[in-house]
């Protein structure tokens, strides 16, 4: 993307100050009472680059599905706007948007439909002391802390103390088809994937073939189990053990002792959903159709979840409560069994065959770190000094994004990154987290989402764009005239691209840049073949009259363009290309992006023109 451009004058009709400021107390109650700590204000090339996408508690502080970093948003916030200027996210997800504007010294108004979103948009970026947060860490500790050890002990294999479980690996049992030994798949794994080898007599069995799901005996049955022990006499403080009988008689009496708490604390007796985004007709892979939440948690993470939740929520002040909840509920995919042996997918639900399921307690203090660090990196930011500043910069609301609660023309840049048809199902997956909490649910009616595997058929991608048409006519709508939208957006299917882009041909908005994104950076896809989405920002500004689209010659635009870069399109993947094409598109003012089988044809008649097989 180009350097600062250079701005468009546009009116002056500045109602942004009053929307910002139309935030209450009520918002952020109970919020400590003194001003944050004075801090020296810094210009945004003052920070050091210290921290990579991962490394970032800006970042990390809550996993949510296909996250932008908002350091790559930050670089529009600063070519499309001006510094106390007001940025709009109608969509605003898990709160990038908010952070890059506040990083960037303007004022920001943050929006999502979903309950969770709000609720994590909310705590992201309130700068509250972290020595508040950990007094209040302290007392849940203080109460639990010695129960959740007994839940999680294991007697010690080489000395007469109790050690603490770290994390407990289960896999699938499998019954060898040719010796009828029964084995579980983990530690037995072939080089090939979903290849396991029979330690008895060596043969190979792919777990991932129908014929062979007969041979599994058992789903996830705990098989070694890590453990930590702090008596001196040990040599090590980190052991693995084999899970035997006798550690499991030695673990059901712990657990019994302790699942009277399952009928007297909150449990998510919430319903898992199914057929409306997700179609396959037995449910997600591992778990069952119409299962309730709580199956995805094992017996023992189920009360230590239930007793860490139940002290945060007996917290008196909301906004140490809220912050707290924000961890726990950070934590929570990770003490699931939706986790694979060191990763876990976000972007739908899995038990996979193989998972490591993490103590409760050690999760939550360590998303409590990244929180801590988050609030650190945050209370350096331009200007927020102090709490009532805080308030002025930033407004979040928890509405419709086609129904806007804001006046028009009233915003200088939008950034957006919305739904692209069925790829993800926010608040199914949301759903997950908010039913931990109590009487919250996702208002699913209101979501831009057409059923996966149904983007090519005409019927689903006119529903999507109907959805869409309304979101982006609120965001013009609000928008000052002669100022920028800038739209974050991925699809393979030319069909959604053309319906996008045809939504903008409609709108008072003139296509300005086209900005390719590296593949990898933010999104992840549902379907595991399709790993290489076309991914691009695409900049627009109000404008009233615009230039019509070209409907003439497009063929010999692409083909002209493509046989120019025919040294770099050779050496490429059609996915690429097809990113190539449809950057040509919009750089041309082409009026439809072309459909696979067209942009193939003229690969062919290049190559054939320049004589490559």
């Amino acid at each position: 993307m180009a350097k600062q451009k250079k701005m468009h004058t546009y009116m002056k009709m500045d109602y942004s100050e009053d929307i910002i400021n139309e935030i209450t107390d009520n918002d952020y109650e109970g919020v400590i009472n003194e001003d944050i700590e004075n801090v020296e204000a810094k210009t945004p090339e003052d920070f050091p680059e210290k921290y990579d996408k991962l490394g970032d508690p800006l970042y990390s502080v809550f996993g949510y599905p296909s996250k932008v970093y908002y350091k790559t948003i930050s670089r529009f916030i600063e070519s499309y706007s001006n510094k106390d200027d007001t940025v709009l996210d109608p969509m605003a997800g898990s709160g990038a948007t908010a952070i890059a504007s506040l990083y960037k010294q303007r004022k920001v108004i943050v929006n999502d439909g979903s309950k969770l979103s709000y609720f994590i948009l909310k705590n992201t970026t309130l700068p509250i002391k972290p020595t508040t947060i950990m007094q209040a860490v302290d007392n849940i500790e203080d109460k639990i802390r010695t129960s959740l050890k007994e839940l999680y002990s294991v007697p010690c294999k080489y000395c007469d103390s109790m050690g603490e479980i770290n994390y407990i690996m289960q896999s699938d049992i499998y019954e060898c088809p040719e010796c009828e030994n029964e084995f579980p798949i983990y530690g037995n794994e072939s080089e090939k994937k979903s290849t396991y080898k029979c330690p008895k007599c060596s043969t190979k069995i792919r777990t991932n073939i129908n014929e062979n799901k007969k041979h599994r005996v058992m789903r996830r049955k705990p098989v070694e189990v890590n453990y930590k022990c702090d008596n001196p006499k040990c040599k090590k403080t980190n052991y693995k053990i084999k899970v035997n009988k006798d550690l499991e008689i030695f673990w059901d009496k712990i657990l019994k002792k302790y699942e009277h708490f399952l009928d007297e604390l909150f449990l998510p007796n919430d319903n898992l959903i199914t057929d409306r985004w997700y179609t396959r007709k037995n449910g997600w892979p591992g778990i069952n159709k119409g299962a309730e939440f709580k199956e995805f948690f094992t017996k023992r993470n189920l009360i230590a979840l239930s007793l860490i939740n139940n002290q945060i929520e007996e917290i008196e002040n909301n906004d140490i409560k809220n912050q707290l909840k924000f961890v726990f509920l950070s934590g929570l995919i990770r003490c699931s069994n939706r986790m694979y042996k060191t990763s876990v997918v976000k972007t739908y639900y899995q038990v996979p065959s193989i998972g490591k399921v993490q103590n409760a307690w050690f999760v939550f203090e360590r998303k409590l770190k990244t929180l801590i660090k988050s609030k650190r990196e945050i209370r350096k930011f331009p200007n927020l000094t102090n709490l009532d500043y805080y308030k002025k910069r930033i407004k979040v609301m928890n509405k419709d994004a086609k129904k806007l609660d804001l006046p028009n023309n009233s915003v200088d840049y939008i950034f957006i990154d919305p739904p692209y048809g069925s790829q993800i199902g926010y608040y199914e997956l949301n759903s997950f987290f908010t039913s931990w909490m109590d009487g919250i649910k996702e208002n699913l009616e209101d979501e831009v989402i057409i059923p996966m595997e149904t983007d090519q058929e005409e019927e689903y991608v006119k529903k999507w764009g109907k959805s869409m048409e309304q979101v982006f006519r609120e965001c013009i709508r609000v928008l000052k005239p002669n100022r920028y939208i800038t739209i974050m957006f991925h699809h393979n299917s030319d069909k959604i691209w053309n319906e996008f882009k045809t939504i903008f041909d409609k709108l008072d908005a003139q296509f300005i840049e086209f900005t390719d994104l590296k593949r990898g950076t933010t999104f992840h896809t549902n379907r595991l073949s399709d790993n290489s989405p076309k991914s691009a920002f695409v900049t627009y500004i109000k404008e009233i009259n615009k230039n019509p689209s070209n409907t003439n010659g497009k063929e010999e635009i692409i083909k002209r363009k493509l046989e120019n870069k025919f040294d770099d399109i050779s050496k490429k993947s059609f996915r690429d290309i097809q990113s190539e094409v449809i950057k040509i598109v919009y750089e041309n003012n082409i009026e439809k992006v072309p459909s696979e089988e067209y942009i193939k044809n003229i690969i062919k008649e290049i190559k054939k023109n320049h004589q490559v097989k």
